[in-house]
């Protein structure tokens, strides 16, 4: 066999791969487009995707179920596709408003009645799409929690170190002015004491006397510590 037929007998074989692709994208586009979804707005309680295909499958052929809920908690709502839209809307007007009904033995929905309703235009894929956009809305919405709350305690971090500055400088404080009470105080006694050797007074104006050389001595101090401010030019 020659080159040129070689080329050309692999040429052929990609365009009838080509074909068949084709064929069978537009064909599982035609599936789709023929499955129909009904929508459970209310499962019973303790019944799982099993239970639901099981008791389904009397009725009709089903393709998928999704329930939602998880396997800690009772199922809340659910979504069942069927392989033909005439199937699911034939299912939600035979079963909607119904008893379950089936063997009473053993059977713990025999009770419960049916909520099924079909969704018009609605797609397996749109319900997918649906809870991953769910998906993430809830993880952003958790991200922008987990920041406020960042937030927060940085903030209540800072203020209680600006506290402990504060409250640092306040004792300080309150030790330079003990220093400086406790200094007047000695320099007041030793005045006193050369007064009382100098003559004999009585015990009340010696006090008086002691009282009024600290508040002379205060003052004294304070006129000295004053800055004189720089003349006001008019």
């Amino acid at each position: 066999m020659s080159q040129s037929d070689s080329e050309h007998s692999n040429q052929d074989v990609s365009e009838e791969i080509e074909d068949i692709s084709a064929e069978q994208e537009v064909q599982i586009q035609k599936n789709q487009s023929d499955k129909g979804v009904c929508y459970l707005p209310r499962i019973p309680p303790f019944m799982n995707p099993n239970n639901l295909r099981k008791l389904l499958t009397d009725h009709v052929k089903k393709q998928r179920r999704k329930s939602g809920g998880n396997h800690k908690t009772k199922y809340v709502e659910g979504w069942v596709e069927f392989a033909k839209k005439q199937e699911a809307k034939l299912c939600a007007l035979a079963l909607n408003g119904t008893q379950i009904g089936g063997k009473k033995r053993h059977n713990l929905f025999y009770d419960d009645m049916w909520t099924i309703k079909y969704l018009p235009k609605f797609k397996w894929q749109n319900l997918t799409e649906k809870l991953a956009y769910d998906q993430k809305v809830r993880e952003q919405r958790l991200k922008a929690q987990s920041n406020q709350a960042k937030k927060e305690i940085n903030f209540y971090m800072d203020k209680v170190d600006l506290k402990k500055k504060l409250d640092k400088m306040e004792e300080k404080k309150t030790q330079r002015l003990e220093k400086i009470n406790q200094k007047v105080d000695v320099e007041s006694d030793g005045d006193d004491d050369q007064n009382d050797n100098a003559g004999g007074e009585l015990p009340h104006e010696k006090k008086k006397k002691k009282n009024m050389m600290k508040i002379m001595k205060y003052n004294q101090r304070k006129r000295r510590e004053f800055k004189q401010r720089e003349p006001v030019l008019e």
